[in-house]
């Protein structure tokens, strides 16, 4: 069995961490992850996919520049990951990525010399991230993005942007400006 054995291998493998969602103030998902798949590099040479949390963002009008954009991970041309965290670039996505970041696990695979796993362990789970829940109202928000739009598009005003605030709270329901970026 000796001589067996010595020609396995052991892979580690990252098990990503979901990112919390992000949710209006009446618990409507505006970010929120799907699977995803990239291709990765083993050390037997081949390639083979790894899915992971994928970020999604609501398509509804008047998210882009309050809610922001995530990098996400992403492997080079030889299926190596350079980037392995999902991590925000702008936005609440930014501004709150200590909360909705989780930490990435991972697991050891045991595998013969023809490359077939053996046997495989979940050595570290992953923590996923903290949900985050807004003040905004989803659909007050994109009715204001859509009429922001109109009155920009009808006057010949280059763009524009809404507020609305709660006067009795102080907790902001609209915050959109015109034009959004994709």
């Amino acid at each position: 069995y000796s001589n067996i054995a010595e020609g396995n291998r052991f892979d580690r493998t990252i098990v990503f961490a979901p990112r919390g969602v992000i949710f209006d103030k009446n618990n409507i998902p505006i970010a929120w992850n799907e699977t995803g798949t990239l291709l990765r590099h083993t050390k037997e040479g081949t390639i083979e996919p790894l899915s992971f949390p994928a970020r999604t963002y609501t398509q509804e009008p008047g998210f882009a520049h309050i809610v922001g954009y995530v990098r996400q991970p992403e492997v080079d041309d030889k299926g190596f990951f350079w980037r392995t965290d999902t991590t925000g670039e702008t936005g609440i996505e930014k501004i709150y990525n200590a909360q909705l970041s989780g930490t990435n696990g991972y697991k050891i695979a045991e595998n013969d010399v023809s490359g077939d796993t053996i046997n495989s362990h979940l050595t570290q789970v992953p923590i996923v991230g903290k949900n985050l829940t807004l003040t905004i109202d989803a659909k007050l928000q994109s009715e204001m993005s859509r009429e922001l739009g109109r009155v920009v598009d009808s006057s010949g005003y280059g763009g524009g942007a809404a507020i609305v605030m709660d006067i009795h709270t102080g907790e902001v329901l609209v915050m959109t400006s015109y034009p959004e970026f994709d």
